[in-house]
C-alpha cells in the first residue's frame, strides 16, 4: 500500500504528538511526584515552624532570662575563692576570734579534698565564658572558750561570711567553776578553681618583727648617786 504525501504528513504529525505527550507525561509525572514529596515535607515541618516562630516572638524575654541567670552564676561564683589554704583558714580563725571575743586555744586543719568537677562561667575580658572547674572542701577545727552569747554570735558570724562557709559540727561543755563554755567548732570552707587560675597569696596583715627583750633578762645599768658620794667626802673632811 502506497501512502500519499497527505497521509505521510498526518503520520508525522501524529508521531510528533505522541512523542510530545510521552515526554510531557514523563516529565510532568516526575515533577508531580517531587511536588507531592515536598508538600508532605512542608506539612511535617509546619508544627516546628510554628514553634520556632513562637520562640522568636519571645526572644527578648529569653535573652533577658539568660543574662539574669549568667549574672546570678557570676555573683555566686564570687562567694568561692580559687583556693583555701591553711594560712587563709588561720587568718579567718583570728578574724572570727576578734569579732566574737572568744578565747582560742588551738586550731587544727584537716586538709583540702576535691568535691566535684563541673562546668562554670567565668568573666573573661568582659564576656561570660564556659570553663571546666574543680570544687574543693577545706576543713578546720577551732578549740575555744566562750560565753553563751558569744557562741550564738559565732554561729551567726559563720553564716554571715561572704565566702561560702559552713558549720560542720559544734560540741560544747559547761565549766561550772568559771561559768563559761568550752568546745570545738569544725568549719568547712569551699573553693572553686580553674586550671589556669593564678596563685593568690593570703592577705597577711603587717606585724612587728622581733622584740628587744623577749625573755625579760636585760636590765638597765644602775646609776651612781654622785650627790651622796660627794656629800660623804665632804663629811669625812669636816673636823
Amino acid at each position: 500500500m502506497k501512502l500519499t504525501k497527505r497521509d505521510t504528513k498526518l503520520l508525522l504529525v501524529l508521531l510528533g504528538i505522541l512523542i510530545f505527550l510521552a515526554g510531557y507525561l514523563g516529565v510532568h509525572n516526575r515533577y508531580i511526584a517531587k511536588a507531592d514529596a515536598l508538600q508532605a515535607e512542608i506539612n511535617t515541618l509546619k508544627p516546628q515552624l510554628s514553634e520556632l516562630q513562637e520562640y522568636d516572638s519571645r526572644r527578648a524575654e529569653f535573652e533577658a532570662g539568660i543574662q539574669k541567670a549568667q549574672d546570678y552564676v557570676l555573683a555566686q561564683s564570687a562567694r568561692y575563692p580559687t583556693a583555701v589554704r591553711p594560712e587563709n583558714q588561720l587568718l579567718y580563725a583570728i578574724a572570727l576570734r576578734d569579732q566574737v571575743g572568744a578565747k582560742v586555744g588551738n586550731v587544727s586543719f584537716s586538709g583540702t579534698a576535691p568535691v566535684m568537677e563541673l562546668t562554670g562561667i567565668r568573666d573573661v575580658n568582659g564576656k561570660s565564658t564556659f570553663v571546666p572547674l574543680s570544687a574543693y572542701e577545706s576543713g578546720m577545727t577551732i578549740n575555744c572558750t566562750f560565753t553563751y552569747q558569744q557562741m550564738k554570735k559565732l554561729v551567726d558570724t559563720l553564716y554571715a561570711t561572704p565566702e561560702c562557709t559552713a558549720l560542720d559540727s559544734l560540741s560544747v561543755s559547761y565549766d561550772a567553776e568559771t561559768g563559761s563554755l568550752s568546745g570545738a567548732v569544725t568549719i568547712r570552707q569551699y573553693s572553686v578553681s580553674a586550671a589556669d587560675d593564678p596563685y593568690v597569696p593570703a592577705a597577711v596583715p603587717s606585724v612587728n618583727l622581733g622584740a628587744p627583750d623577749p625573755f625579760g633578762t636585760l636590765k638597765p645599768a644602775a646609776k651612781k648617786d654622785t650627790t651622796t658620794a660627794s656629800g660623804g667626802a665632804q663629811t669625812a673632811q669636816t673636823p
